[in-house]
């Protein structure tokens, strides 16, 4: 049949063609290189130029305590000696949130902020002057600069026009002649430290210039336990952070009215199916059709036939209730039944099991035998729905 479906010319022209853009297709996934994938700036685990995928690694590796937090403000963590590096958040942090970046701040804890252009947060303010806009045309110009206090010596980086306007509390940690690019501002036991130059934990910058060693100094300035990078401000929620948003209350109720509504649905739903199963298959023979079944046996005398019947019924409750397989061997069948069968009717029960053999030799077999035989298995039967 395939062989004259090829023999036209119009059918083999349509494989020739479907074969070719089999072929296309696989040249296309295996040769065009695939696209990268987009990466939002700054994050810890981008290994885009603009990401922070290397300091995050490197610092994870020399500090085991270093981890990423996605959670809002307001489930900040709750002792005190931890550190939170907020990296150019996409979305600035609003004065509203300030309350809680101080209480935390207050308690011992410590802030590395490095932005270029979230003023007004915990009363930063920028003082971008005209000098620097001069001297700094693009961002990422080598510059020499200063350090103070622990950072103190003279450093070669990558600056850009973003200055700070530093309060007479403020420690000065870096600047140039244009303004101050780092400083340390104290909230009780705790303090702030904000940089201008972000750009400097990226995987294009991390190394080149003196940024390492200063970012470094920074943090081995900061007695701290534990370091988190906070990617809440890029996006980055997890559920808990999700849920975090809303009242505990508002949660509980949510879930409740969910439960009450699945409950409601679960009520009214209908079945697909047959609603009633026919009788027959439920109900057992009634009282007169087996008189009249035993009746039948009895007068035509098929007593090997019932007690095969029997047999077969025995089989059925060891299987139910004793897991075995209705082919199963006697051995098998004697072991179960010397841990299941009642110590007082086991002998019994063995001996009559054993003695079933005797009735396939048997010839043809009286009313009395049968009789007996029918009270064996009513017993060997009770023992088993028994156990």
């Amino acid at each position: 049949m395939l062989t004259l479906w090829f023999k036209q010319p119009k059918h083999r022209f349509l494989s020739a063609i479907g074969l070719l853009l089999f072929l296309l297709g696989i040249a296309c996934f295996a040769f065009i290189p695939a696209r990268a994938t987009p990466y939002p700036a700054y994050l810890t685990d981008s290994p885009a130029p603009t990401g922070a995928k290397a300091f995050y690694t490197y610092l994870h590796s020399a500090h085991p305590h270093t981890g990423v937090w996605r959670k809002p403000v307001q489930a900040l963590p709750g002792h005190a000696g931890q550190l939170m590096i907020i990296l150019e958040p996409a979305t600035p942090p609003i004065e509203d949130e300030a309350q809680y970046w101080r209480a935390w701040l207050e308690q011992g804890n410590h802030l590395l902020l490095l932005t270029e252009k979230a003023s007004g947060f915990l009363d930063i303010s920028f003082a971008i002057t005209a000098e620097a806009e001069n001297a700094v045309e693009t961002a990422g110009t080598p510059m020499m600069i200063n350090g103070f206090s622990a950072l103190n010596g003279t450093y070669t980086v990558l600056a850009n026009k973003a200055r700070l306007a530093a309060r007479p509390e403020d420690q000065v940690l870096l600047q140039d002649e244009h303004g101050v690019i780092a400083l340390t501002r104290p909230y009780g036991q705790g303090d702030l430290t904000v940089l201008t130059t972000p750009q400097w934990l990226t995987n294009e910058h991390i190394l080149s210039a003196e940024h390492l060693p200063l970012l470094l100094a920074i943090l081995n300035h900061l007695p701290v336990e534990t370091i988190w990078f906070n990617e809440y401000f890029h996006g980055q929620l997890s559920l808990l952070a999700l849920l975090g948003l809303y009242p505990k209350w508002y949660i509980i109720a949510l879930i409740q009215g969910a439960l009450c509504l699945l409950i409601i649905i679960w009520s009214r739903m209908r079945r697909f199916g047959p609603l009633r199963l026919p009788r027959v298959w439920t109900v057992r023979f009634g009282d007169e059709r087996i008189r009249a079944l035993a009746s039948w046996y009895e007068k035509s005398a098929f007593y090997r036939e019932s007690l095969r019947i029997q047999d077969q019924y025995l089989r059925q409750l060891m299987r139910e209730r004793w897991n075995l397989a209705l082919k199963a061997d006697d051995p098998e069948i004697v072991e179960q039944a010397r841990r299941r069968v009642r110590a007082l009717a086991l002998s019994e029960w063995l001996s009559y099991w054993q003695a079933r053999r005797e009735l396939e030799s048997a010839g043809k077999l009286s009313a009395r035998r049968y009789l007996q035989w029918s009270q064996r298995y009513a017993f060997m039967q009770k023992e088993v729905e028994q156990r």
